[in-house]
């Protein structure tokens, strides 16, 4: 069976206080496209490894930590700096200061055929919070790597994870941090009557990815505008594959990925 991605990164922006204690400045965690193995998340060289992270800008004392491991090892890391203000790594405790924020979410908006992930940010009013320094476009444009960098300061690793302007559209409204939530990919189309020749739709093929649980069942349904069962399916894990004929060849109505009883993805069509 193919192993669906299930790796993250974590990229933390810090601005030193005293040994041990940093004011958070951004804080992101993006899913990407690889499968992550380790048992434990890894901290990249000069970016946290050992506990450890080198100045990338000197005049504010600014540091990246920077590590990739499992979806949801990732998301604990992430938590922990919310819930403690602390995160340990290699044993070394790092302390910070996060201003006074709340959590914004953007939900998926529901499509026919669209894969992305929910994305949850910290917003603050204290925009007072972050140096002057670090809330000028051209500075943050040189971090980012979209402007030559200096002695004094240079770019994040790696360059090009956020695009141009990112940090810099994100601090000037208050948002410190941006963290991604992986969705299952969801794809799926209509079979047009073969026999009759016409439009109507007689079936309905597709394709589900994420990583599956052996023991769980996983069911496509579709349902009419009337809320009505038109086809179900069983989703193949060794393909990923579904195929239902369906009673309703209007091709309006909505889908549902269940996993054993529990629905956990809705699409509308």
């Amino acid at each position: 069976m193919r192993k669906f991605p299930n790796a993250s990164i974590l990229s933390i922006i810090t601005r030193d206080v005293e040994d041990g204690v940093f004011d958070l400045l951004f804080i992101s965690v993006k899913s990407v496209p690889d499968y992550f193995n380790e048992p434990n998340p890894y901290w990249y060289e000069g970016k946290g490894k050992k506990g450890s992270a080198s100045i990338i800008w000197q005049n504010l004392k600014v540091r990246q930590w920077f590590a990739c491991g499992k979806d949801e090892d990732i998301h604990k890391l992430y938590d922990e700096v919310l819930l403690a203000g602390i995160i340990t790594i290699d044993s070394v405790n790092i302390k910070l200061n996060l201003p006074k924020f709340i959590k914004d979410t953007l939900k998926l908006n529901p499509s026919f055929d669209e894969s992305q992930d929910e994305t949850e940010n910290l917003i603050t009013e204290d925009l007072e919070y972050f140096p002057q320094q670090f809330r000028q476009k051209e500075n943050l444009q040189i971090l980012s790597g979209y402007k030559p960098s200096s002695e004094s300061i240079k770019p994040f690793f790696p360059i090009g994870l956020y695009y141009d302007n990112f940090i810099y559209q994100h601090i000037k409204e208050g948002r410190f941090g941006i963290r991604e939530f992986r969705q299952p990919y969801l794809t799926f189309h209509g079979v047009l009557d073969s026999v009759k020749k016409t439009d109507n739709i007689e079936a309905m093929t597709g394709f589900y990815q994420e990583n599956f649980v052996t023991e769980c069942k996983y069911t496509v349904v579709f349902k009419n505008i009337s809320r009505t069962d038109i086809g179900r399916s069983l989703i193949n894990q060794s393909n990923e594959l579904f195929y239902t004929d369906i009673i309703d060849t209007s091709g309006k109505g909505t889908v549902t990925i269940i996993i054993n009883d529990l629905a956990v993805i809705f699409r509308k069509g």
